[in-house]
């Protein structure tokens, strides 16, 4: 078995976040431009032995080769075998044995950057420090219960609130929209800031296919009345999340203001060789 195939076989034994899902980098990256570097136990090195595992992206900029997240990624990074009964301090040490490793092999690669944004989860960084890495901090912003809506709107700040009655009001959501449509339309979020976008109308269709396959994406649209679309959404998720992958309002409907936007941030962690 390749490597691949074996880190298939771990994502459905472990929990993946969707931008490290193999199907997903398939379609991002192309197969042949990601690849997958697996840490085993002691005792084996069959696919029952796998307890983390770290996909990569290799990007070529100029004469620079740079290991970075994948494109139309929020992050990527090692992912670690869930273990239900390991105490803090093992599961620290743990984590640094793995990272030491992890880090041996991309020195082993000979790039020249190695820049990554790791999934909110990821805690303990430290080992990346006494490699000899940097770090650079960033926030996201997760809502951790929705199994009551009201509740989390009600936590929402007040023009927030107000924004979301207002887009009540003017618009209703629909689902109602083709992928080519929404490509479309999500070009002129780029184009109002002299912008081209930054993925190709056939990588979209792949994707949107992709999680379409799935169960992992839907679209929305906000419609008024006369059919005008005033904003985009597009959402992905996985087992434990969804996310705001693609989104926007549209430039001649700006001024309505009822379109909330959440930015998300990860912990980057960077090193040049």
């Amino acid at each position: 078995m390749t490597n691949k195939e074996k880190y298939d076989i771990f994502c459905d034994l472990n929990y993946v976040p969707i931008y490290s899902k193999p199907w997903w980098l398939d379609v991002v990256c192309g197969p042949e431009n990601w690849d997958v570097w697996l840490y085993y136990n002691d005792k084996t090195d069959n696919v029952n032995g796998i307890e983390a595992a770290m996909p990569y992206y290799v990007e070529k900029r100029g004469s620079h080769l740079y290991i970075t997240k994948a494109p139309l990624s929020q992050n990527n990074g090692i992912i670690f075998k869930q273990f239900h009964k390991r105490k803090i301090v093992s599961q620290a040490k743990y984590q640094e044995k793995v990272i030491n490793a992890a880090c041996a092999f991309i020195s082993s690669l000979q790039i020249d950057v190695y820049e990554q944004q790791f999934h909110y989860s990821f805690q303990n960084w430290q080992p990346y420090f006494w490699n000899n890495y940097t770090c650079t901090t960033r926030y996201t912003y997760v809502i951790q219960d929705t199994s009551d809506m009201a509740k989390v709107i009600d936590n929402f700040s007040a023009n927030c609130r107000n924004s979301i009655r207002k887009g009540q009001f003017i618009t209703q959501i629909s689902r109602d929209i083709s992928p080519d449509t929404f490509y479309s339309e999500h070009e002129k979020v780029f184009l109002r800031q002299n912008r081209s976008c930054p993925f190709s109308r056939e990588t979209w269709y792949c994707l949107y296919k992709a999680c379409i396959e799935h169960d992992a994406g839907q679209m929305f649209c906000a419609k008024d009345t006369a059919g005008n679309i005033h904003a985009l959404l597009f959402l992905v998720w996985d087992e434990a999340s969804v996310y705001h992958l693609l989104g926007g309002y549209m430039p001649e409907f700006s001024s309505r203001g009822f379109v909330l936007h959440m930015k998300r941030g990860f912990p980057t962690i960077s090193r040049v060789v």
